[in-house]
């Protein structure tokens, strides 16, 4: 199928046009999204540790309540051998209970010198999460300020947005692919520019001189004409 390089030209100027106006309108959020995306994720990141600190805290106490049950059972038992010790009647026996007696005080030792430690540590926590919360509820508050200014702007402009991106999408189908291809290849690369004018014997991208010659060749519009310097596609 033939193709008319004038016809694909303009339509490839108009699709400019309107990728400038949908660059305009992103301008126009500025960082909002990226920033309301970035908030977004810093409080999921708080939850998570929120939720991580709250789970150990949880299981620190279950902890501390089971200690303390074996050491209760200890101390009794500890009882419970000393008063043996008031009836033993051989060496064998006294030893047998002294050993029982040292390992309970081991136990009890060991328990409570575990439940000071995860008493530290719940305190410890305990303020870690207040402060997190504290900082959940500052960026929550930012996050939903930022994020009711970003709704008004994308409100004010949902209707023109979606009416040039439906543009777009037309234009884009009247183009031949490879043709389109490289337009977006470049405008990609080139902060959104996939055409160029020239403009006193320059390309208006680059401000490369173009040669005498292809001046005449894009006047002609009888072949697609790029840009030697930056690739961009070059129209009068």
């Amino acid at each position: 199928m033939e193709v008319n390089i004038r016809e694909e030209l303009m339509l490839l100027v108009d699709l400019q046009d309107i990728d400038d106006q949908l660059s305009e309108l992103a301008l126009d959020r500025g960082d909002l999204p990226i920033e309301v995306e970035r908030l977004k994720g810093d409080i999921d990141k708080l939850n998570k540790s929120l939720d991580d600190l709250r789970t150990e805290l949880e299981e620190i106490r279950n902890e501390v309540v089971h200690l303390r049950g074996v050491t209760e059972e200890a101390d009794s038992k500890l009882e419970k051998y000393k008063q043996q010790l008031y009836s033993v009647k051989t060496t064998r026996e006294y030893d047998a209970i002294t050993t029982e007696t040292d390992a309970v005080k081991t136990t009890i030792s060991e328990g409570e010198e575990r439940v000071l430690e995860l008493l530290a540590r719940e305190n410890a926590i305990i303020s870690e999460i207040g402060a997190k919360e504290t900082e959940s509820t500052e960026i929550g508050e930012t996050f939903e300020a930022k994020n009711a200014e970003l709704k008004t702007k994308l409100g004010e402009t949902e209707q023109e947005e979606l009416e040039l991106r439906h543009s777009r999408e037309t234009t884009v189908m009247r183009i031949k692919k490879p043709i389109y291809a490289h337009y977006e290849r470049i405008r990609i690369a080139k902060d959104g520019r996939g055409i160029a004018r020239v403009m006193g014997g320059a390309c208006g991208g680059c401000f490369a001189m173009v040669p005498p010659q292809r001046q005449v060749e894009i006047r002609h519009a009888a072949d697609i004409v790029l840009c030697e310097t930056c690739g961009r596609i070059l129209v009068e």
